[in-house]
């Protein structure tokens, strides 16, 4: 959502601008002032300047065609290598091109670009840490616990991940295939109060993390870093080798600088409440935060506990969906129940899923408000997922209505117009004698 403070007193001004030379042409216009072929080329004039003026201050710049796809035939190799697991998991590419490099590289994901994504799963992002728009969600920001969550098996990398936790599998040029330690399945069973306990309107992702924590009896996931402000910026000491991430208390701030040793990077739109990934970092090292945006600098560095994160996947991963097959619009799967629970999926919940248990159609429920589930009783379970589009029955069936209509207009048409023809041969198109009167009248005028 836009806020207001995400438009700067430039911007209003500009704007207002705009405005007021659109109203003028249209002034001069009417008052006769200028012709229509002016006036036209004006305002065709100010839309370009208009146009040009917000590209340049929203837009991204452009690049070519092989800058664009470099890496691609190598991102496919990799993910060509692991084909043979047949499993059910997802891939994330952490260097993307765009959030949608999965669909145009066809491997499972979990980011998404689409003007149809689930609100409900951008905003869970948000919670999560991880950047998320009105029309998009990412994995900017993911933690390993959000990895294991989302069945991201696997990480694509360009260039080295020093996350011992991180198992290299392949590499093609500079791209890199590593297999994350903790992953849960694509479906498994919640433990009672799992949903109502996790609070996810914790307030921040640091405390939606050490929530989860609490309700599964573990460690906390995120720990604080000591670290202090001097100037406009936050330094801090890595006290132990880990895996880091930062975190802006700062709602105006926008882009914030991290220096770690002779390496820089800068994190963009962290306004939107992501988790800032320092990746692993050694003992002693020194990181510098600072926002660029002449905004306070508040910010806090977090240790991530693969441990806690252990006990976590260890406690839902202990009754596992096993999905043996399955295809765009299906999947057939099993699960053993050892009590009468809630399967949940990280399938995103649509209207179009229809599930089965042990071929009886069931209720399909929900896990978190967002994502499909069903309940079931104790025992072994066959089950199928099938996804047919809500609607897509009720278009098909009001398109043929609608194409047997057109053709019996059609046919009717044809009917009709060869009546008419052959009125006008019968009728219409022989001559008639002239009468006795019309042939006086020329003898006479003879």
């Amino acid at each position: 959502m836009v806020k207001d403070d995400a438009f700067t007193w430039n911007v209003w001004y500009l704007t207002l601008g705009f405005v007021a030379v659109y109203c003028l042409i249209i002034y001069l216009y009417r008052t006769g002032r200028l012709g229509i072929n002016l006036a036209t080329f004006l305002l065709l004039g100010l839309c370009a300047v208009e146009a040009a003026a917000n590209m340049t201050m929203t837009g991204i710049s452009t690049t070519s065609r092989d800058q664009y796809v470099e890496n691609n035939d190598a991102t496919r190799a990799v993910v060509a290598y692991v084909e043979d697991d047949r499993d059910f998991y997802r891939f994330e590419k952490t260097d993307r091109k765009a959030k949608d490099d999965g669909a145009w590289m066809n491997f499972h994901t979990v980011s998404l670009f689409s003007s149809m994504a689930h609100e409900d799963i951008s905003t869970l992002f948000t919670k999560l840490g991880c950047e998320a728009s009105t029309n998009a969600y990412c994995i900017n920001g993911s933690t390993p616990l959000v990895d294991a969550l989302f069945d991201i098996k696997y990480s694509i990398y360009t260039g080295y991940n020093e996350d011992p936790h991180a198992k290299a599998i392949c590499e093609s040029g500079d791209i890199r295939l590593y297999q994350n330690e903790y992953c849960l399945p694509l479906g498994f069973m919640i433990p009672r109060g799992f949903e109502n306990n996790w609070a996810l309107e914790a307030g921040n992702p640091i405390l939606v993390h050490n929530q989860l924590s609490s309700v599964m009896g573990t460690d906390r996931l995120l720990t604080q870093a000591d670290g202090f402000t001097e100037g406009d910026a936050y330094t801090f000491t890595v006290p132990v080798d880990g895996r880091y991430y930062a975190y802006s208390d700062n709602t105006r701030t926008s882009e914030i600088k991290v220096t770690i040793g002779d390496t820089e990077k800068t994190f963009e739109k962290v306004d939107r409440g992501y988790l800032m990934e320092l990746g692993w970092l050694d003992k002693n090292t020194i990181v510098y935060l600072e926002a660029v945006d002449d905004t306070a600098t508040m910010v806090h560095a977090y240790k991530f506990d693969y441990d806690a994160l252990g006990d976590i996947v260890g406690q839902l991963g202990a009754r596992p969906m096993q999905v043996n097959t399955y295809d765009d619009t299906h999947i057939y799967s099993g699960v053993d129940v050892t009590e009468d629970g809630k399967l949940a999926t990280t399938i995103p919940y649509d209207p179009g899923w229809t599930v089965r248990v042990d071929g009886q159609t069931v209720p399909a429920a929900k896990f978190l408000d967002r994502f499909l589930a069903v309940e079931l009783t104790a025992g072994h379970h066959d089950l199928e997922f099938t996804y047919i589009p809500e609607g897509l029955k009720l278009g098909v069936r009001i398109s043929a209505g609608a194409l047997l209509i057109l053709f019996m207009i059609f046919v009717i048409t044809l009917i009709v117009d060869g009546h008419r023809r052959r009125v006008a041969e019968s009728g219409g198109g022989t001559e008639t004698e002239p009468d006795g009167d019309e042939v006086r009248c020329a003898e006479t005028a003879a």
